[in-house]
């Protein structure tokens, strides 16, 4: 039986790849670096953290075994040049200068699409729902304290991509996404597809 196809999920590249001038070559250079464990289907997709400062890409191989040897090659490379480390006293990395790549989980799972949430309940007191345009949205909840919103984008990209991803107050959860993709007409199968996947402790995508 053929592998499957498997996509990573990739952050902390050089500073110098990431700047501004440079960042239309993100995707060769990860292109370059990738390539040479497997053929890549399509080309790297870049997505910015908080305040552009952290990048992270998702690419996908072929194969599974490629992913595999991607990450137990490249995870936890030091990513800085020559250079950098005699700037800094040929001193041991520190963690963000560290490359990381893991392997994304393609599991699927089932959901309903729900009625407006109603406004959410904290210790018995009432929150009130923020204010959103009155329009049609993925709600994704359960996911864990420490996803941005590259996280969140990345279990939408084979549906098109986002176009909006708003962090909202969860009283369950902590917080949760709101989300509208590029493909609306894609909503309602992107929460269908998504709903009850184990990502992490994903718990729910319903689509509202």
């Amino acid at each position: 039986m053929a592998s499957r196809a498997a996509k990573v999920l990739m952050k902390h590249f050089p500073q110098t790849w990431v700047a501004e001038k440079d960042r239309a070559g993100l995707p060769a250079r990860i292109q370059k670096i990738l390539s040479r464990f497997g053929a890549l289907l399509g080309e790297p997709e870049i997505f910015d953290g908080r305040g552009g400062d952290d990048v992270t890409a998702i690419a996908c191989f072929e194969t599974q075994q490629a992913a595999e040897a991607a990450v137990k090659t490249l995870l936890g490379a030091d990513m800085r040049t020559s250079a950098g480390k005699k700037a800094t006293g040929n001193r041991p990395p520190l963690e963000s200068e560290r490359f990381w790549v893991e392997i994304q989980p393609a599991k699927t799972f089932s959901t309903a699409v729900p009625p407006r949430a109603q406004p959410l309940q904290a210790l018995g007191t009432e929150l009130p729902e923020p204010a959103i345009p009155d329009e049609s949205y993925i709600l994704v909840r359960g996911f864990p304290m420490t996803w941005m919103e590259p996280q969140v984008k990345y279990l939408f990209v084979v549906f098109g991509g986002t176009s909006s991803v708003r962090m909202v107050p969860d009283a369950e959860f902590g917080h949760a996404a709101r989300v509208i993709l590029k493909d609306i007409g894609a909503m309602e199968r992107a929460a269908t597809s998504l709903n009850q996947t184990d990502v992490g402790h994903l718990a729910g995508i319903s689509h509202a």
